[in-house]
């Protein structure tokens, strides 16, 4: 009888539908003296990290750009959480989230709020200092995203694997049990002080990090009266149609006129052309239309013949025409070389300037 009577309750437990996923509405991040183009990467990374959490239904960026603007107030941003509790109403959803990015030195400053639409009162407060390169930025934002929106996910496994049963296992000064030890998949990300003590061997001490998400293996090998140990961790993959950001990698560039190196860069080869311009007109002037002092012109019997009348004279004007000469192509072979010079000055600037990648928002 009484595993009949069990039997409804059983199938009920079987049958009980699972909670729907809570939705969520990403209000546009507010620059704090930021770059608008850096705060709009840094939102597209943060619509990607939101969206992969697991029990989110998160709106699309799109969505709840048109009800913001269809909103009465849309005309003086929302930062109070009356009025963000408006807007997650507007937006039909069960959580917004509001944030501002500001410049902190080399780094960037991204503080978020969590806001319950129902009852319009701030639920959670999360902030992060973010720079480096993609997958630095990409585990921090993961990272305050997971610990706003849903903590009890903020975890990662710990997998510790050692043939040899027996050996007591710490954690951070806590014992978690006995070899064959199952991983544990409830660690705080973040590095942990781990200890293996086995009878017969030197006690094992190493900090290991286990990050969010992921399982790191720690690998154990027995030598002698040794414990050693090689420690991997999963792969983290970037994920696909996010823009790729550096932050704060490089200090921002200045404009072109602005520049030190293009413009003397910019000087030197326009000094160059100048001078390469001269030099060759002096080299078409002396084939062309330099006359020589001295001289005259006679003709006899159908054929004209040059007389020199003034030997010095002649003789100054031939030195003359050559010194010119002489002149205009060097004149040529400098303004040249000084047009190379200044070319790879511009060169130079344009080439150490940072590549600018497509600014395309996903979603």
């Amino acid at each position: 009888m009484i595993p009949l009577l069990a039997l409804p309750l059983v199938l009920a437990g079987a049958t009980a539908p699972t909670a729907p996923p809570r939705t969520v509405a990403i209000y546009p991040l507010q620059p704090l003296g930021t770059e608008q183009q850096v705060v709009d990467r840094l939102e597209a990374l943060l619509h990607a990290e939101v969206d992969k959490l697991s029990a989110i239904k998160l709106q699309s960026r799109a969505e709840t750009l048109l009800t913001i603007k269809q909103t009465a107030d849309a005309a003086t941003p929302c930062s109070d959480d009356a009025c963000l509790a408006k807007i997650g109403v507007s937006c039909n959803v069960e959580k917004l989230v509001y944030g501002t990015v500001a410049s902190l030195g080399e780094s960037y400053v991204l503080d978020l709020k969590l806001i319950d639409v129902r009852s319009g009162l701030l639920e959670r407060r999360q902030s992060a200092s973010l720079s480096g390169d993609q997958s630095v930025l990409i585990e921090g934002i993961r990272a305050v995203s997971t610990q706003l929106i849903t903590p009890e996910l903020f975890v990662g496994t710990l997998d510790l694997k050692l043939g040899k049963p027996g050996a007591e296992v710490f954690l951070d000064g806590v014992s978690v049990g006995t070899t064959p030890l199952a991983p544990l998949d409830r660690v705080t990300p973040g590095k942990h002080a781990l200890k293996i003590v086995l009878q017969g061997y030197q006690d094992f001490d190493r900090f290991v990090e286990v990050k969010l998400g992921r399982t790191t293996v720690v690998n154990v090998a027995l030598s002698g009266t040794s414990i050693d140990a090689t420690i991997e961790a999963q792969a983290d993959a970037t994920p696909a149609n996010v823009p790729v950001l550096v932050v704060a990698e490089a200090p921002e560039q200045p404009g072109l006129l602005d520049s030190p190196l293009f413009v003397t860069g910019a000087l030197t080869g326009g000094a160059g052309l100048a001078l390469a311009l001269i030099g060759g007109g002096l080299v078409v002037f002396c084939h062309n239309g330099y006359s020589v002092e001295g001289t005259r012109e006679i003709t006899e019997n159908g054929k004209t013949y040059v007389v020199v009348d003034d030997e010095r004279a002649y003789n100054q004007s031939l030195l003359d025409g050559g010194l010119l000469l002489t002149s205009g192509w060097s004149g040529v072979g400098v303004g040249a070389a000084v047009l190379a010079a200044g070319g790879a000055f511009v060169l130079w600037d344009l080439l150490d300037r940072p590549y600018e990648v497509s600014e395309a928002m996903p979603r």
